[in-house]
């Protein structure tokens, strides 16, 4: 009680104004600040005899440890701060599945300190580089055809896809 008690009281208000995100709670100051991140859709494809099983924010905490699992603890925390919202969807039939991940970022260079963790998460996962363009990469890892787009708009967002089907992947580049 070195501060009369008013880290308690501090405590006691969260319990009834929770944090939103993940965010929220691994940075303080944004969660004083009210920054509850972006409302983010994932974007439309056309995918007749798909279902949408899952539609969800994942936050911070699940980027920083994607990439921790696959890069350095300090190098995936750098790559996953600047997180601004997501939204993850996750489309299957009966022989496969597509995941679209829309992730927006405080600021530009946040982006691209996730843009470089990513890229180094497909080296150390031996992803072999099938398409390289300006603003998007696709890679081949395990059988699965990975797709990093750079969109480069207001909301800093970056978009991950991912498909056991390389066709699908095609669409989405014609898409996002």
């Amino acid at each position: 009680y070195l501060d009369g008690g008013k880290s308690w009281d501090l405590v006691n208000e969260a319990y009834y104004n929770l944090p939103a995100t993940t965010e929220m709670v691994m940075h303080p100051d944004k969660y004083f600040k009210g920054e509850e991140g972006v409302s983010l859709s994932a974007p439309e494809i056309p995918l007749d005899g798909w279902d949408m099983t899952i539609s969800d924010t994942m936050g911070e905490f699940f980027i920083r440890t994607m990439l921790a699992d696959h890069i350095p603890s300090n190098n995936a925390s750098r790559a996953a701060s600047g997180w601004g919202g997501d939204r993850l969807v996750l489309f299957q039939n009966e022989s496969d599945y597509l995941f679209v991940f829309n992730i927006s970022w405080d600021t530009r260079r946040d982006a691209e300190e996730f843009l470089d963790g990513y890229r180094v998460l497909m080296e150390t996962l031996d992803g072999r580089t099938i398409n390289n363009g300006d603003n998007f990469t696709e890679w081949m890892v395990d059988g699965e055809w990975i797709l990093l787009v750079d969109e480069n708009d207001t909301l800093n967002r970056t978009v991950l896809a991912g498909s056991s089907n390389p066709h699908i992947i095609e669409l989405c580049m014609g898409e996002l």
